[in-house]
């Protein structure tokens, strides 16, 4: 167990973004507001998904950012690359909570011109693609100098994974 109280794990939640004041009472109100341990009150946070265990992690962690870029909650990291990382995320505000993918450009690329440059590239590049086969960048932004693209989410395991399973793919296949 982490060495947070129920009271500062609760805190935290709000503070950081992810769990608002009327969604903590209601926590608060399952599992009774004096005697909740740390266990039950991210119990029950989970399990009304209201927090993720990717979150809960990090906010264990000591991590209070990275929780939001743009209008997206992100919920978990998808897989990470030399440049970047990938998030699921959904739009937090627009209530409709479509699932996205956020590719966020590392923070150790954020001063360096020509990988900024090259991550912004290839969204552009991207934005006006309409094809099956190519995921749909809807939008980029930066934020506290963090770079990001937000694209369609789409279940499965990436390119690379995919090729080690199956080691040879015929033409058809791969196009």
């Amino acid at each position: 167990m982490p060495d947070l109280t129920t009271e500062r794990l609760a805190q935290l939640c709000f503070d950081t973004g992810i769990v608002s004041t009327q969604d903590l009472d209601k926590v608060w109100g399952e599992v009774g507001r004096h005697d909740a341990s740390y266990e039950q009150f991210s119990s029950v946070l989970l399990r009304k998904e209201l927090l993720t265990n990717w979150q809960l992690e990090r906010i264990a962690s000591g991590i209070r950012d990275g929780y939001f870029y743009g209008d997206y909650k992100i919920l978990y990291l998808v897989g990470a690359g030399t440049f970047s990382r990938v998030y699921r995320a959904v739009d937090h505000l627009s209530g409709d909570n479509a699932v996205r993918a956020v590719k966020v450009l590392r923070l150790r690329y954020s001063d360096d011109i020509s990988a900024t440059e090259q991550f912004l590239r290839e969204a552009q590049l991207v934005m006006p693609l309409r094809h099956p086969n190519i995921v749909p960048v809807q939008h980029v932004d930066s934020q506290r100098g963090r770079y990001y693209m937000v694209m369609d989410f789409v279940e499965g395991q990436n390119l690379r994974d995919f090729g080690k399973l199956r080691k040879h793919m015929e033409l058809g296949e791969a196009l």
